[in-house]
C-alpha cells in the first residue's frame, strides 16, 4: 500500500494528563475560594453590626472572640474604601495567577482559600452566638 502525501494522517487525540487536570481544577478551586470570601466578608459587614446593637442593648459580658470580631467588622464597615479595593485587588491577583498558571500550586491555594474561608465563617459563627450559651448573657458589666 503505498502513502499519499497529500492526505493528512490522522492522528488520536491527546488525552488529558492528571497534571492538567490538576491545574484545571486547581485554577477553578482559586475561583470558588476567592467568590467564598464573599461570605464571611457580607456577615461581617451586614449581619455583625445588627448583633453589636443586641449585645449593647443588653449591655452584656462579651468573650475575647466576640469582642475581636466586632472589632474587625467595625474596622470593615468603617473603612470599606480601603478593605474593598484592596480586596478585589489580591483576588483579581489570585484568579489571574490561577487561570495563567494551572498548576499543582494553584490547587494546592485553591484548597487553601476554600478551607480558610469556611474556618473563618465557622469562627464567626462561633464568636455570635458565644454569649449566648456562655451564661454570660444577661449578666451586668
Amino acid at each position: 500500500m503505498t502513502e499519499n502525501p497529500d492526505t493528512p494522517e490522522l492522528q488520536s487525540p491527546t488525552p488529558v494528563t492528571p497534571p492538567v487536570r490538576t491545574g484545571v481544577i486547581g485554577s477553578v478551586l482559586v475561583v470558588i475560594g476567592c467568590l467564598m470570601w464573599l461570605g464571611p466578608v457580607g456577615v461581617l459587614m451586614l449581619v455583625v453590626p445588627k448583633f453589636k446593637s443586641v449585645f449593647e442593648d443588653f449591655d452584656v459580658m462579651l468573650p475575647d472572640l466576640t469582642i475581636q470580631m466586632l472589632m474587625i467588622s467595625d474596622f470593615l464597615k468603617e473603612r470599606f474604601y480601603i478593605a474593598a479595593p484592596l480586596m478585589a485587588a489580591v483576588f483579581g491577583l489570585l484568579f489571574a495567577w490561577a487561570l495563567l498558571r494551572r498548576s499543582r500550586a494553584c490547587f494546592v491555594l485553591g484548597v487553601i482559600l476554600t478551607l480558610c474561608s469556611m474556618v473563618a465563617m465557622v469562627l464567626i459563627v462561633i464568636a455570635l452566638f458565644l454569649p449566648f450559651s456562655s451564661g454570660t448573657f444577661g449578666m451586668q458589666r
